[in-house]
Parts: C-alpha cells; sequence; structure tokens
C-alpha cells in the first residue's frame, strides 16, 4: 500500500510538473563533417567518402526532457573505391536535400545537457558527379545511372548541449542507416543491396524564438 501511495505521489508530481512546463521554440543553423559509403551487394571494395552537410533547423521542446527537431540540409553521401591497382580511383558524390524528424531526449540541467536524438529521414537527390583517372568501365556501378532519387531511412544520434545569453550549441555525432537502395534491386539488376550508410559530426547554434521577433 505504502508503495502504492508513493508511486502515485510521483506520478501526480510529473503530471504537474509537464503541465507547468513552458514550451520552448528555437530555429537555427548547423554544418558538419560526414563519413559515408553504400552497402553493397554484391559486395564493393571501398572507404568512408568525406563530405559536407549543413542546413536550418526547428526544435520544439514541450515538456522538460522531450521535444521535437526538424532539418532542412543539403548533405554529401556517397563511396569511395579501393582497388587492387593502387593506380586506380574511382568516387561517387551524392547530393541530396534531407529532412530529418527526430525525437529529441535531454538528461541535465538548465545550462549543461547531454541528448539522444532518434528517427526517420527522407532525402531526394539532387545531383552526383563521378570521379575517377580512368576512362574504360570496370565494374558495374560505373557510369550507372541512379535509379532511385528518393532515400530513406533511420537516424541516431547523440550529443552536448551548453546554453548561453546568446543561444543554444549543440555537439552531435550521427549515425545514418538508409532503408532504400540507390540503384534498383529488381531481379533482372545486377545489385541487390545499394543502401546509404554515414556518420556524420555536426555543431548546431539555435536562437530561442522570442528573441527572434519572428512572432510579432
Amino acid at each position: 500500500m505504502k508503495k502504492t501511495i508513493i508511486s502515485l505521489f510521483l506520478l501526480a508530481t510529473l503530471s504537474l510538473q509537464a503541465q507547468n512546463y513552458k514550451p520552448e521554440t528555437y530555429l537555427g543553423v548547423n554544418g558538419g563533417v560526414t563519413l559515408s559509403q553504400v552497402n553493397f551487394i554484391p559486395v564493393v571494395k571501398q572507404s568512408m567518402l568525406q563530405g559536407l552537410d549543413g542546413g536550418l533547423t526547428f526544435r520544439y521542446i514541450s515538456e522538460s526532457h522531450f521535444g521535437l527537431i526538424i532539418e532542412s540540409n543539403l548533405a554529401q553521401r556517397g563511396w569511395k573505391e579501393n582497388f587492387t591497382d593502387t593506380t586506380l580511383s574511382y568516387s561517387r558524390t551524392l547530393n541530396y536535400l534531407e529532412i530529418p524528424f527526430l525525437t529529441h531526449v535531454t538528461f541535465g540541467n538548465h545550462k549543461y545537457r547531454f541528448f539522444v536524438n532518434l528517427g526517420p529521414k527522407v532525402a531526394f537527390l539532387l545531383s552526383d558527379k563521378e570521379k575517377r583517372n580512368f576512362t574504360n568501365k570496370l565494374l558495374e556501378e560505373h557510369g550507372k545511372t541512379i535509379d532511385n532519387r528518393l532515400d530513406y531511412g533511420l537516424v541516431g544520434g547523440a550529443g552536448f548541449e551548453l546554453r548561453t545569453g546568446v543561444g543554444c550549441f549543440l555537439l552531435e555525432g550521427r549515425y545514418y542507416y538508409a532503408l532504400s537502395d540507390v540503384f534498383s534491386n529488381a531481379k533482372k539488376e545486377y545489385f541487390d543491396r545499394s543502401a546509404n550508410n554515414s556518420i556524420s559530426v555536426n555543431l548546431t547554434y539555435l536562437i530561442p524564438w522570442q528573441k527572434l521577433n519572428l512572432s510579432k
């Protein structure tokens, strides 16, 4: 009985805190470095391709430790191949417009916070560019047209936030796992799987909505 009363008291306290919490809205910018590759089946020997990403960030915190982040980013993905003949080189950069929808969970006090982000992401291929030092097609993917311009998958990240009088600074590491394929995986096609994978390190700067005077 005593445990039940304590549990009810804690639930009531948390409920009251949630009701008294004033939601927070932020706008800002983000930017960072990406390392990406494509998960090919059959396997293509490759290493991580370095690129950039960045864009706009909207964050809405509805409760003391929970919120939502939506971004609109330009991001470079792709792959860099490894050859037995070290004089050969090939890489392909895929330029996407991407929109992540992330659940934002925070831990810590008002000034210093750790956070975890998790959610889906959709992206649309704007352009792609091959870079190679040979002219003949050596492998199936060389010169092959991108079949699926729409890319989607799951994003997970964690980081640290510092809140100051001029805004919030967030440093975050992320991992992206695509559920879609770059090339068609129909039975007649060569590749059964060609999914984007990437890790990134990003710095985000957020300003409270009220300081921007956009609501006036």
